[in-house]
C-alpha cells in the first residue's frame, strides 16, 4: 500500500463511515486539512504537487467511502485550466462549466469586462467560493473567466445522486481573462469524463464489497446466500466488471499528458474507453447489486443506496456511453484510416481498449 492509500485509509476510517457525506462532513474537512483537494497539481499554481495518479487515487477513493464532492471539478479540470491559463487556484471550493453558445456575451467596457451567461447543471455551483468557466465568444474562440460566489445567482437542484447540480446565472464586471481556441472545451470533456470514470471506479468498488459482504451473513432457508450457484456467479460478474472498469481507468490515466497539455489520440482513445466501460459496468452492476440486496438496498439508510444513485448519475455526466463510443468510431476513422486493429494496437493504448472492439466495430460500420 502506497503512503498516500494508508493517508486516505486514515482519513476515512472503516468502510462505510462517511458513505452519505458532502463537504459540510468531516471527511472533507480532513481532505482539505490535508491539502488532497489540490494534490497532483502544481506547488505555484495553488496546489499540493503530485500528478495525475494522485489525483485519480483521491478521486476513486472519495467515491468508495461513498464522499459526494467536487473532486473531478478540481483535481481534473480546475488543474488543467490553471496549468493552461497561468491562473492559481484560491482557497476554498471551485467548480468549473461551460456556457452554451449563444447564451452569453462578454462586452468591453470604460471599466473592464462586462459578463452575461448563463451555466445549466453546474456541479456544486451554489455552494463554490469560484467558478471558472468558459465562454464562447467569436467563432473558433472562448474565453476562460473566474466569476466569485457573490456574483452567481443560483437554482439549486440536485442529481440523481443527490449531488448538487445547479443552474447559474451571471450578469457582472469581470477582471482580467485569457482567451483561447474552442478545443479547449473538448479537453475540459474528456477530463470531466476521466473524473467522472475514476468516481465510477471508486462506486463499483463498493458495490463489490457491499454485495460480497451480505449475501455471506444472509441466510435463506438456514444457508447463506453465498452458497447459491446464482449467488456465485452474480458476485463473479460484478468482480469482472470492477476488475474491466479499474483496468480501463488506469490505461487512461496512464495516457495523460502534464496539465495544461492537450490529450493525444491515444489518451483521447483511452479516455473514451474508460468512460465507456465504466458506465457500462455501472448499469449492470448497480442492478445486480439491488437483485441481491433485495429492498434492503433500496432504501436511504444503507450504503448501497449512496453508491448505487450515484452510479446512475455519474455514468451519463461528461457523455454517456453511447457518445463516448461514437468518439472511439470517429477517432478510429479519421486518425487510423478506419483501422480498428491498428487503433487498438497502438502502443500503450491497447489495454485500455480492449474491451471496446465490438463497439468501435459496430459504430464504424453504422457510417
Amino acid at each position: 500500500m502506497s503512503d498516500l492509500d494508508s493517508l486516505l485509509s486514515q482519513l476515512f476510517g472503516k468502510e462505510d463511515t462517511c458513505a452519505g457525506e458532502d463537504i459540510d462532513g468531516t471527511a472533507w474537512s480532513r481532505l482539505v486539512e490535508s491539502d488532497l483537494t489540490r494534490v497532483g497539481i502544481e506547488d505555484s499554481l495553488g496546489g499540493a504537487g503530485g500528478d495525475w495518479s494522485d489525483a485519480a487515487a483521491v478521486t476513486i477513493r472519495a467515491a468508495q467511502a461513498g464522499i459526494a464532492a467536487p473532486l473531478t471539478e478540481c483535481l481534473f479540470i480546475a488543474s488543467h485550466l490553471a496549468a493552461k491559463t497561468g491562473n492559481t487556484l484560491p482557497p476554498g471550493l471551485v467548480t468549473t462549466a461551460v456556457a452554451a453558445r449563444g447564451t452569453s456575451t462578454l462586452t468591453k467596457t470604460t471599466r473592464g469586462w462586462h459578463l452575461t451567461a448563463a451555466f445549466e447543471k453546474v456541479p456544486w455551483g451554489s455552494v463554490c467560493d469560484e467558478l471558472w468557466a468558459l465562454v464562447p465568444t467569436t467563432p473558433g474562440k472562448v474565453a476562460f473567466v473566474r466569476i466569485n460566489r457573490k456574483d452567481l445567482v443560483a437554482t439549486p437542484r440536485l442529481s440523481l445522486g443527490n449531488e448538487p447540480r445547479d443552474d447559474l446565472h451571471v450578469d457582472t464586471e469581470i477582471g482580467v481573462h485569457n482567451v483561447m481556441d474552442d478545443d479547449v472545451i473538448d479537453e475540459v470533456m474528456l477530463l470531466g469524463a476521466l473524473g467522472r470514470s475514476c468516481q465510477l471506479l471508486g462506486a463499483l468498488r463498493s458495490c463489490l464489497r457491499l454485495s460480497h459482504e451480505y449475501v455471506l451473513v444472509r441466510h435463506q432457508f438456514r444457508k447463506p446466500l453465498a452458497v447459491h450457484q446464482i449467488v456465485q456467479h452474480t458476485i463473479a460478474t460484478i468482480a469482472e466488471e470492477a476488475a474491466a472498469a479499474e483496468s480501463a481507468v488506469i490505461a487512461a490515466v496512464q495516457q495523460l499528458p502534464a496539465p495544461g497539455h492537450p490529450p493525444a489520440a491515444p489518451a483521447v482513445l483511452a479516455i473514451a474507453a474508460a468512460k465507456v466501460q465504466t458506465s457500462t459496468a455501472a448499469t449492470r452492476v448497480a442492478r445486480a447489486a439491488h437483485q441481491l440486496h433485495g429492498a434492503m438496498g433500496l432504501t436511504a439508510e444503507h450504503p448501497l443506496h449512496f453508491h448505487s444513485t450515484r452510479l446512475w448519475s455519474w455514468r451519463d455526466e461528461f457523455g454517456t456511453e453511447a457518445h463516448w463510443s461514437a468518439q472511439i468510431a470517429d477517432l478510429v476513422r479519421t486518425t487510423y484510416a478506419g483501422d480498428v486493429w491498428a487503433a487498438l494496437t497502438v502502443p500503450s493504448s491497447g489495454a485500455a481498449l480492449g474491451g471496446l472492439a465490438a463497439a468501435a466495430t459496430s459504430n464504424l460500420s453504422k457510417g
